[in-house]
């Protein structure tokens, strides 16, 4: 009740204000990995204030309720945010922060769904133009989006060396424990278990579970104990891992040869 008496207040914000609530409160939400509570706040704002905002603001909340969607697994609905997304940067430069946003969005929709090359090229053209206008936070978003291309297409040294760009710099603009700059050591540790680096994949877990015991990161964890023999850790890891998992659990897409099934990707 008292979420959506917030979203009912934010809709009746003028607009900058609007924005800045949305921005401040999905924050909160999504380093909490609540996608929904996170995608009704979105699209809330974009139904309330989104009209009067600028056409910036509307594509952020378009890419961001795309990126909402990948994160539930709803790749439908993605794609119907970024083709709204679409029609609203036809008349900005290509290589405008917006553009690079949508780019990013866009090849992480070609990478969930196994298009590599697609989304490769979509990275290419995001890391180039990022590194030109200074855009650090997309500049790190394309890096590790390319370096799980590279992982899957058996690059894995090209993938290593991006993955630690991308860390590099998501530890600088966020901080050391921030929701971002732990999937990146996550994602690291699967590059270095591939490449059979198995005490420095434990190390980087370890930099994961300082920040936060996510299923992916206890389950990555396992694997790597088991590979070091050290199977009775292993076991005692796993029984803290939920044996049922809320709607909002993803697994990030560097841990796929580890847990599986779902893909997690970066956009913003």
């Amino acid at each position: 009740m008292r979420f959506a008496f917030l979203l009912i207040l934010a809709s009746h914000l003028p607009a900058a204000d609007c924005m800045k609530y949305a921005h401040d409160r999905g924050n909160v939400l999504e380093e909490e990995r609540l996608w929904r509570e996170a995608g009704a706040l979105y699209e809330q704002t974009l139904q309330g204030c989104g009209p009067l905002a600028p056409p910036d603001d509307r594509i952020w909340l378009l890419t961001s309720l795309s990126e909402m969607s990948f994160n539930q697994g709803l790749h439908d609905d993605a794609r119907r945010w970024l083709r709204y997304a679409s029609q609203a940067i036809q008349d900005y430069p290509k290589d405008s922060p917006v553009w690079i946003q949508f780019l990013n969005a866009t090849a992480a929709l070609h990478l969930v769904e196994g298009r590599l090359s697609l989304a490769e090229k979509d990275l290419l053209t995001v890391v180039s133009t990022a590194r030109q206008i200074g855009d650090q936070r997309a500049f790190a978003a394309a890096l590790h989006n390319l370096a799980s291309v590279e992982m899957q297409t058996g690059r894995l040294n090209v993938a290593h060396e991006h993955q630690l760009k991308a860390l590099a710099i998501d530890r600088d603009v966020f901080g050391e424990r921030h929701e971002s700059v732990m999937r990146a050591w996550i994602s690291l540790s699967t590059i270095q278990g591939l490449r059979g680096e198995w005490r420095a994949a434990e190390q980087s877990l370890l930099q994961a579970l300082a920040i936060a015991e996510t299923p992916e990161a206890l389950a990555n964890y396992a694997v790597v104990l088991d590979h070091l023999k050290r199977s009775k850790e292993a076991r005692a890891i796993r029984s803290r891992i939920p044996l049922t998992t809320a709607s909002n659990k993803v697994v990030d897409i560097k841990a796929l040869p580890f847990e599986g099934q779902r893909l997690r990707v970066k956009t913003r």
